[in-house]
């Protein structure tokens, strides 16, 4: 899974199964990941700040929820739910739902439900 987001500003990522890579900064045994407010937390405790930069979170494997703020976000695994407020979510499996304000939506396999206000929707 990839997710790019621009200056990153809310992100999260619960039950993480595999390897996460941080603009290129490999960090093992993360369970949970969140971006706020400039700064990246892995299993609750600081390991990054940045400003202004852009921000690539790469994650091989399996993960239950992926919410951001803004940012298209990438899946190559299995992800249980993907929500986003402006971005465009492509993915192999979705579990469970989809949803993004504005952005379309290419995956192969949605079992939940899938919703965008502003883009296209492709299953």
């Amino acid at each position: 899974m990839e997710v790019h987001n621009n200056n990153c500003q809310q992100f999260s990522g619960t039950s993480i199964d595999g390897m996460v890579i941080i603009n290129g900064n490999v960090i093992r045994a993360a369970k949970e990941l969140s971006v706020e407010n400039n700064k990246v937390f892995i299993n609750g405790k600081l390991v990054e700040e940045y400003s202004n930069v852009p921000l690539k979170i790469e994650i091989t494997g399996t993960v239950k929820s992926i919410k951001t703020i803004s940012g298209s976000v990438h899946v190559e695994g299995n992800v249980t739910n993907v929500e986003t407020a402006s971005g465009s979510v492509h993915c192999q499996t979705v579990i469970g739902d989809v949803e993004t304000m504005s952005g379309s939506v290419r995956c192969n396999n949605i079992e939940g439900d899938c919703s965008t206000m502003s883009g296209s929707i492709r299953r």
